[in-house]
């Protein structure tokens, strides 16, 4: 079990995420109702051209849907459960855990997209301003998500994230054994 002051510390990053990602949505509403009051003026190819004179050339890649943008706070879920329950437990166990405690994607009035849990549950976050307006199964396979957990694991112990306590040993050893064959290496030149 990870410390109160790790939980916490969760749950703040999770609350300033999802502030930030309010801020988005919202401004995302004006920009529509800017791009609805510019073409009701001047036309849709004009309002394109004017936009192009502005913002410049277009970025490539495509728009993040809200449904992508959840599957990015994936990692913090996963990392909670890790902070939370990762210390003695294997990968596997824990995307077990992640699949028995019933995720879902809760759809917020204002188009956000979260995913939450009976551990992580609505009751951490402040829902006054933004109510759930609909719930939806999450759907990734137990595979899946222990590569996930995996490689988020492994991620946040080499940017020193989470201390090397919650490595799996099989991890470590494997890096030790390389360390120990180069290092001889390294005082015979």
């Amino acid at each position: 079990m990870s410390s109160p002051e790790e939980l916490e510390e969760f749950i703040s990053r999770t609350k300033q995420d999802l502030e930030r990602l309010k801020r988005k949505h919202e401004a995302a509403a004006y920009a529509q109702k800017f791009w609805t009051l510019l073409v009701g003026k001047v036309g849709e190819s004009q309002a394109k051209e004017i936009m192009h004179h502005l913002m410049g050339d277009k970025k490539p890649g495509p728009a993040r849907a809200d449904e992508d943008l959840a599957l990015i706070y994936l990692i913090y879920f996963i990392y909670g459960h890790i902070l939370h329950f990762g210390r003695n437990l294997t990968d596997g166990k824990i995307a077990k855990l992640i699949l028995a405690s019933n995720p879902y994607y809760a759809h917020f009035d204002s188009g956000l997209i979260f995913l939450m849990s009976n551990v992580f549950s609505e009751s951490i976050y402040d829902l006054t301003d933004d109510p759930i307006v609909g719930r939806e199964p999450f759907n990734m396979q137990f595979s899946a998500l222990k590569k996930q957990v995996e490689r988020l694991r492994r991620w946040a112990i080499d940017e020193l994230l989470l201390s090397k306590k919650y490595a799996p040993r099989q991890y470590y050893r494997g890096i030790n054994e390389l360390s120990s064959r180069i290092a001889p290496k390294l005082e015979h030149p």
